[in-house]
């Protein structure tokens, strides 16, 4: 629907309906996963560099790129019966330390770290509390499978959506332009930034292999 009134309707109704979905669950969850928060890393690393931000629609559009391809790959390889559960369950020292390290690459004062961890302990706590859940969800997985495949959508099917509207299409197309080694950063440590649990932190859970996915991806945004 280019710029019918048709489209524009169905347009408002979705916006209504995020904003419907957000007030209910009394966070922005519902519109803001993986991709906005690869986003807020890119934006945290211009900011402790003083360096300006890119438009942030369309650097979460290239950010849902990554986020879709990693989707694709997820929802066609993961394979519950062959999750080791007891590896899913780093400590808190672990994940603490690792984060920390991850995080000195920005910020060498080490604050940016400590404030990360400061929000990400939270979400690792109730990781723990949720294994049962996590259980449930490794045997559930076929009828689950089927649900998450009906929502998405595949990252070729974004791309068409942003040429049509000739948005930037590589984050070497965004003022400034973002790097390979910066989505490289923003799309492994954006897990550990946040409460909000995405398929990133589970990826890291799953200890998937997430450097074989990181350049999968790639090849397609290039």
């Amino acid at each position: 629907h280019d710029k019918t009134a048709e489209g524009m309707e169905k347009l408002a109704k979705l916006i209504a309906l995020g904003g419907l979905a957000m007030s209910l669950s009394h966070a922005t969850t519902p519109m803001s996963g993986y991709e906005h928060v690869m986003s807020h890393i890119l934006d945290m690393m211009a900011e402790v560099t003083h360096q300006p931000l890119a438009q942030h629609g369309s650097q979460v559009s290239l950010a849902t790129l990554l986020a879709a391809g990693a989707y694709q790959h997820f929802l066609q390889e993961f394979i519950p019966q062959e999750v080791n559960l007891a590896s899913c369950y780093p400590t808190s020292d672990q994940m603490h330390n690792n984060l920390t390290k991850i995080f000195l690459q920005v910020d060498p004062s080490g604050k940016v770290g400590e404030e990360c961890w400061a929000h990400y302990r939270s979400k690792l706590d109730k990781w723990y509390t949720q294994r049962s859940t996590f259980e449930a969800f490794l045997k559930d997985w076929p009828e689950i499978s089927k649900t998450l495949v009906a929502w998405s959508r595949k990252p070729e099917r974004l791309l068409e959506i942003l040429c049509a509207i000739e948005a930037p299409l590589t984050f070497a197309q965004l003022t400034p332009p973002a790097s390979e080694e910066q989505a490289y950063f923003a799309f492994m440590s954006a897990p550990l930034m946040r409460e909000r649990f995405t398929l990133g932190d589970m990826l890291i859970f799953l200890n998937w292999d997430r450097e074989n996915l990181w350049k999968e991806i790639w090849k397609m945004m290039k």
